[in-house]
């Protein structure tokens, strides 16, 4: 019991490893294929789950990371796969043109106080 209790934890810390080392890059992987913060969010969370229960195998590929990013691929393509058989998404409506209705209030000038503020980013 004892030793089977060290092998997982040992699977478990080189697992922690793996995704400290590549949570980032994946994360960057997955918004530049689906363009959403939070959706490429879900799909590392997605992906991370599968390739820890697939983590014997993942991890004795001559590439762990392009396994797993395969996994961030297939997780995309089954994302819009099921948005495809859902039907299509209810379209927006667009903002009208020309002058604002009056029952709109008009945006108030910045205050001084804010040009104190340090710009973002």
């Amino acid at each position: 019991m004892r030793r089977t209790q060290h092998a997982i934890s040992g699977r478990d810390e080189e697992f922690r490893e793996f995704t400290r080392n590549r949570a980032s890059p994946l994360h960057q992987s997955a918004y530049l294929l689906c363009g959403d913060w939070h959706l490429a969010h879900d799909l590392v969370q997605d992906t991370l789950v599968k390739a820890y229960q697939h983590w014997p195998r993942v991890r004795q590929v001559d590439n762990p990371d392009a396994y797993v990013r395969r996994i961030l691929i297939n997780e995309v393509r089954g994302r819009w796969r099921r948005r495809e058989r859902a039907g299509p998404l209810p379209t927006i409506r667009t903002w009208p043109t020309g002058p604002r209705p009056a029952r709109w209030p008009q945006r108030a000038p910045p205050r001084p106080e804010t040009s104190r503020l340090p710009a973002c980013g």
